[in-house]
């Protein structure tokens, strides 16, 4: 299946005919046209307690009597839903979490997934200075954002902020969260030829490096620096 923007152009594929069920973990929907219910029915896994419980809050405010049906499932462990409803909702749900409150807005419930799933769904605030992955996968510092380059702006990836106008400009050469890396050419890796930026690192020394489709541990020594972040934390 295919997501598009409002003008027709594919942003994200997904397997499958329809969203329910589909995986949209660090998907990058950014300018993607769709309904929020759809998306909803994404198939999302194990979540944070915090999310879980809102999820089954959800599900529980779509099924008829659901306060009542909830209660008795935390009780009995009954399924609530039985065999007449289907559970709109796809994830791990956790029984002895439950707490009757009401349920979020589906746009603020939707915030709570991409926040915690690593999904992309606004466009990036691009500004001068910020390094880009175009949708070639090519690297650029952006000199200027102009409203009517809307093309650019959509395609645009941000991997990191950085006050450097050119590659050529750095001078630090330790590679910290917030840079902008790709994987040798010699390193055997599906990323070989992708950027990413560094989001952290654990006590042996590993980078988390957050590619456009997917987010992997990697020894520094299989990294080449390709921009220092301003900031930090990068994607």
């Amino acid at each position: 299946m295919e997501i598009k923007n409002q003008n027709g152009k594919v942003i994200y594929e997904v397997e499958g005919d329809s969203l329910i069920g589909a995986n949209l973990t660090r998907a990058n929907l950014t300018g993607a046209y769709y309904s929020l219910i759809t998306v909803l029915q994404a198939q999302w896994y194990d979540c944070s307690d915090a999310l879980t419980l809102e999820l089954m809050r959800f599900d529980c405010e779509a099924l008829p009597g659901g306060r009542r049906l909830f209660a008795q499932w935390k009780k009995t462990g009954e399924c609530p839903f039985g065999d007449h409803y289907i559970r709109p909702l796809w994830f791990r749900e956790k029984r002895d979490l439950w707490k009757w409150d009401r349920a979020k807005p589906m746009v603020e419930l939707w915030e709570m997934i991409c926040k915690e799933k690593n999904i992309r769904c606004r466009e990036p605030e691009l500004k001068a200075g910020d390094w880009v992955l175009d949708k070639d996968g090519d690297v650029m510092c952006v000199k200027a954002v102009c409203e009517n380059n809307v093309e650019a702006y959509y395609s645009a990836f941000l991997v990191s902020s950085t006050y450097s106008k050119n590659i050529s400009d750095l001078t630090r050469t330790t590679i910290e969260p917030g840079d902008c890396v790709r994987m040798k050419r010699d390193y055997i890796t599906p990323q070989a030829d992708c950027l990413g930026v560094v989001k952290s690192f654990n006590d042996h020394g590993n980078l988390e490096i957050v590619f456009p489709k997917i987010t992997v541990w990697e020894k520094p020594e299989y990294c080449i620096l390709i921009a220092k972040g301003g900031k930090g934390g990068g994607a």
